[in-house]
């Protein structure tokens, strides 16, 4: 990683590596927020999903439809609408 790389650059030539340090944090911490963000939606969904599905019987693939529970979710590739 470049980041890790300048720090130890830093440090090797006698600089503090801490403006750096705090720099890098302070960048990294809302592309890290987002993500878990993104991650807790998923989780969400996956969630929602789940229990929507509890009590759906298990379908056999037909050449038309591989499977139900993912194709009956809202938003699934397969029920969006396309242009």
């Amino acid at each position: 990683m470049a980041e890790i790389r300048d720090i130890l650059t830093h440090a090797d030539q006698g600089d503090s590596p801490c403006p750096l340090v705090r720099d890098l944090l302070t960048s990294r911490l809302p592309q890290i927020r987002a993500r878990i963000a993104e991650l807790e939606a998923l989780a969400e969904r996956m969630e929602h999903a789940l229990a929507s599905w509890q009590h759906m019987p298990d379908g056999t693939p037909d050449g038309h439809s591989v499977c139900r529970l993912i194709e009956s979710f809202p938003d699934s590739p397969s029920t969006k609408e396309t242009p």
